[in-house]
């Protein structure tokens, strides 16, 4: 009600919610303002009185000093204040970059800190586990099964139709598995993930209700900061943990299955494909370095038009009253051209580069083709002779396995966003408060109370704001 009311209390929360903002400055605001509204109010009085009175003497009570002229609304003149101080000094970058160095202040939680808060579904886990084996494995045997089945191509045509069923089933069998063993590790998974952020969404709150009120005053633990750890990151301890877990575990142990296919159907085949894998890799690090560079040199570029345009925004009554808009357009339309001249120089490097990866691969094709010729070619007797089932089987594992090293890598981010998320909430929920009056049992117990609390000279100040006292020398009876 009171903030419906659109009032002082109204105007302190708003003025709250701007962050630095002087506190005595406002106190003297609102101390001027209210004394100017008392001033008005006897003014109205007086000449409520002598309403009667002659003109003459109206006239003469009617000129008031500037000190006793009211003012604006206490809500103008908090806005004109909040304007007039540097309270957007943590905006948008520079709380970003506070966040940052905030982040590298807080301690590293072990990774069997975050699986003990999983503990209670470790059956969950382990079963998703297996389900995630399963899966890994099944393009390994996939490799298996498609360089036999051209093997059965190979044969006269009467032949192939009864010596293609058996493989068929296969393939089916294969496809049920696939099907159930995901099931499995994503159903599990994602249960035991959303239990944790149940549970860790909590736990945070109830360690939030515990601190002392000083460290709310912290502006680290402002309702935004809190509230984030309540919803994101919670949500987001759920990469190390939840699905992302279980694909993890399904690429690294289906590439493992895959080297080991490889090197039993053609070990000096399997050699020379992972001699090239460096260079594929060079090419794929090149690619990314490029991207990036553009990225990072596009912004910095854009940097400068950026501000100009905030800034003749923010300013248009000073730049209209001025009449200098052409001179900010022009201004503009100069600080615009330097990231295009920026992008078209970096787009040729990162065209050179991408092309570059892309014709790696299938180099890398020739050399496997070509040296699985050579192999299949050799006498049947010899030691590096491999039919041409086996070369495709190898070519195919590999394939197949680095791909799903690729997605791998590609939860990399999330798994890096999850332990700063869970190193947040951990160092929260590790926090010993200054006091712990909270749902603790320690302390006196009287048996008798007569209701009698004295109070003499009490002073009190908030932790961060030490030269303003909110208590000073308070004696209550």
């Amino acid at each position: 009600e009171l903030i419906q009311l659109k009032g002082l209390y109204f105007n302190l929360v708003v003025a709250q919610s701007y962050g630095d903002i002087d506190v005595t400055q406002l106190a003297l605001t609102s101390r001027r303002i209210a004394r100017s509204d008392s001033i008005q109010s006897n003014r109205s009085a007086k000449l409520a009185r002598s309403s009667s009175a002659k003109g003459s003497r109206q006239h003469r009570d009617a000129p008031e000093s500037e000190e006793t002229t009211p003012g604006p609304p206490l809500a103008h003149q908090l806005s004109q204040s909040i304007k007039s101080t540097p309270s957007n000094k943590l905006g948008d970058v520079t709380s970003k970059a506070l966040q940052e160095q905030w982040d590298k202040e807080i301690p590293v939680a072990p990774l069997t800190a975050l699986l003990k808060k999983n503990a209670p579904e470790w059956w969950m886990i382990g079963l998703g586990l297996i389900g995630s084996m399963v899966a890994g494995a099944v393009t390994p045997l996939f490799s298996i099964f498609f360089g036999r089945i051209l093997s059965v191509f190979a044969n006269p045509p009467e032949k192939v139709f009864p010596l293609v069923h058996p493989w068929a089933g296969l393939f089916l069998a294969l496809a049920t598995v696939t099907a159930l063993a995901t099931f499995m590790k994503v159903a599990l998974f994602t249960i035991s993930g959303e239990r944790l952020t149940l549970r860790l969404r909590s736990e945070t709150f109830h360690a939030i209700l515990k601190q002392e009120i000083g460290w709310f005053d912290d502006q680290r633990n402002s309702t935004g900061a809190l509230v984030t750890r309540l919803s994101n990151d919670a949500a987001q301890v759920e990469g190390a943990t939840g699905t992302r877990l279980g694909t993890l575990f399904e690429t690294s142990f289906g590439l493992l299955l895959s080297l080991i296919i490889a090197f039993i159907h053609s070990w000096i085949l399997t050699i020379v494909i992972l001699g090239f894998v460096p260079v594929m890799m060079a090419a794929w690090l090149l690619q990314v370095k490029a991207l990036t560079g553009h990225a990072v040199g596009y912004k910095k570029a854009l940097e400068n038009a950026g501000k100009l345009a905030v800034d003749s925004i923010q300013k248009i009554r000073t730049v209209a009253s001025l009449g200098i808009e052409k001179i900010f357009a022009k201004s503009y339309k100069t600080e615009s051209r330097k990231p295009y001249i920026t992008s078209l120089s970096s787009t040729v490097v990162y065209g050179f580069t991408y092309g570059f990866s892309q014709g790696v691969l299938f180099f890398g094709y020739v050399i496997a083709f070509r040296f699985g010729a050579l192999l299949v070619s050799l006498p049947p007797d010899h030691i590096l002779y491999s039919p041409f089932n086996d070369i495709f089987v190898v070519f195919l594992a590999l394939v197949f396995g680095a791909m799903t090293a690729g997605q791998a890598g590609a939860f990399a981010p999330n798994y890096a966003k999850a332990r700063l998320s869970a190193n947040r909430i951990f160092a929260l929920l590790n926090r010993v408060p200054a006091t712990t009056v909270y749902f603790s049992e320690e302390g006196a117990k009287l048996d008798k109370l007569n209701g009698a609390i004295t109070v003499e000279n009490v002073t009190f100040q908030y932790p961060s704001r030490p030269d303003v006292k909110v208590l000073n020398g308070l004696s209550v009876s």
